[in-house]
């Protein structure tokens, strides 16, 4: 039987997706009979399974356009990363995205559930504004008696009275990217001509705020990219302390580590990088343990280990593990394509407006995944706890798995999981924070 063995006398045992206490390993052993191994689903998804999924679709993200004001270092979308588009002067213009649109409009509409939702993304969005606001004109007609919902990802920079009125209008959720405080913010995020932006976001989100604060406070959402050569604990005190950010909810991730050159200049300590992450997270631990109110940062910064949790609760699996059956989200570029998301590189289109959704294709892309995690997957020891979805494996048009990628996730994990059981040991029940 395969097992880690973590701190503190606990094991971790793959096969049954369970850490036990080494006291009652003995025990465990005696009755593991009876105690149902995880089943892996490995069964591949019919073409007519993915007609049916793709009837449940939640939301449609539309490239408005791929360009962007903002030459930000760690973008996706320069020649740091191997297999994403560059930035380009592209915009998607009315009628490509009034045809993608129709067209989702015709699979969905006769189902029961009269919901879904529309995202603007690029670039930045707002560079293609006057679009956006005949794309939402013609949408809300379309979706007549649907509860249609709106966002938008932006940097923030263009925002003015127009659209801020529009945007409250239109009731849109808003993610806007801070990564921090000034110095951090700007050392990343910067105009072409290597100018910060972060004044110019902090101005435009007051302006919100005193236009319509309960807007603000409900819509108005943060994205913090944290590259470890920026202080964690600076990053953690701005979005603590400033009251224009500090009751908003926060999505913090990082760079996306593989396929690119990005950290390659990068200059830090990993030791001391760790060393203040986990400091910090004592910091929100203490307050969990004294019963103090968390804000959004602490949410933040705690999800990794909420989705660790979530993942030791899971019995079943299917082959796919962390990816979409395509019922979820899908993405239009500019240019009328079709692709799983907006994450994955453009190297695995899926349709475009003229012939629709190419279904074998589809089911072709969830194969050739799944077929791949059962060569290189089924056995590993942290099978179950990896986040692996398409875009972790995504090359130029086909999936390869990279054994030092493998080897960083599982050191990753296993340090996770040995802290979870610190967190335990201390009487920290995070598992009550998962719905």
């Amino acid at each position: 039987m395969d097992y880690i063995y973590l701190i503190d006398k606990y094991i971790y045992f793959p096969e049954y997706n369970l850490i036990i206490n080494e006291e009652i390993e003995e025990i465990f052993f005696k009755y593991s009979n009876n105690i149902k191994k995880i089943i892996i689903d490995d069964i591949i998804p019919s073409k007519n399974r993915l007609i049916k999924e793709i009837k449940n679709l939640n939301q449609l993200t539309l490239e408005v356009t791929q360009d962007c004001n903002l030459r930000c270092k760690y973008c996706i979308y320069n020649e740091n990363y191997y297999y994403h588009r560059n930035r380009s002067n592209k915009k998607m213009n009315y009628e490509i995205a009034k045809e993608g649109i129709e067209y989702i409009f015709k699979i969905i509409k006769g189902r029961n559930k009269k919901e879904f939702a529309l995202s603007f993304y690029g670039g930045e969005p707002l560079l293609n504004f006057e679009n956006i606001k005949r794309i939402v004109d013609f949408s809300k007609k379309l979706f007549n008696g649907w509860k249609l919902t709106f966002s938008i990802t932006t940097n923030g920079t263009l925002i003015n009275n127009e659209i801020i009125d529009f945007l409250i209008s239109n009731d849109f959720q808003i993610l806007i990217s801070i990564d921090g405080p000034k110095a951090i913010h700007d050392a990343k995020r910067i105009f072409p001509n290597g100018k910060g932006s972060f004044e110019l976001i902090m101005n435009n989100l007051e302006k919100i705020l005193k236009k319509d604060k309960q807007f603000y406070n409900k819509k108005v959402k943060f994205s913090i990219v944290w590259s470890p050569d920026s202080p964690i604990k600076k990053i953690y005190n701005f979005f603590t302390e400033n009251n224009i950010v500090k009751t908003n909810k926060v999505y913090f991730t990082k760079p996306i580590g593989v396929n690119t050159t990005y950290f390659r200049n990068l200059k830090y300590d990993a030791k001391k990088v760790k060393k203040e992450y986990y400091e910090v997270l004592e910091l929100i631990l203490s307050k969990i343990k004294k019963n103090r109110k968390l804000i959004p940062i602490d949410y933040g910064l705690l999800i990794e280990f909420l989705l660790l949790i979530k993942s030791l609760r899971f019995r079943k699996f299917t082959s796919l593990f962390g990816s979409c059956i395509f019922n979820d989200k899908l993405y239009l570029d500019a240019e009328g394509q079709f692709h799983i998301c907006h994450i994955i590189n453009n190297k695995f289109p899926i349709g475009d407006i003229r012939n629709g959704l190419d279904f074998n294709k589809m089911q072709k892309i969830c194969k050739e995944f799944i077929l791949l995690n059962k060569k290189h997957c089924y056995n590993c020891r942290v099978r179950f706890l990896c986040p692996r979805c398409y875009v972790t494996f995504a090359k130029n048009g086909k999936f390869i798995i990279e054994k030092t990628l493998c080897k960083i996730r599982e050191k990753a994990i296993i340090e996770q999981l040995e802290y979870y059981i610190k967190i335990q040991e201390k009487g920290i029940n995070l598992d009550q924070m998962i719905q």
